[in-house]
């Protein structure tokens, strides 16, 4: 299992993305900007399977978290 910290600038905050090299989905905890995270989803190639928010600060995280490609979810509108 790697653990990879991305550096937010919400709230100054950092989120964490879990992986295995042996699966193809990660999990996100404290899913921050979408537009730092999307690269890094597409450098590791993985699709976001669960997302875990850990404080009060989650209504910052709703909008990247919606916008994150879920394993298996259709998030166009």
């Amino acid at each position: 299992m790697t653990i990879l910290p991305v550096n937010n600038f919400i709230l100054n905050s950092v989120t964490c993305v879990l992986y295995s090299e042996d699966v193809d989905y990660c999990i996100l905890i404290d899913c921050g900007e979408y537009e730092t995270l999307k690269p890094v989803l597409d450098r590791i190639n993985k699709k976001v399977k669960a997302v875990l928010l850990t404080n009060g600060h989650s209504f910052n995280y709703l909008s990247s978290t919606y916008k994150c490609n879920f394993l298996g979810a259709d998030n166009k509108q």
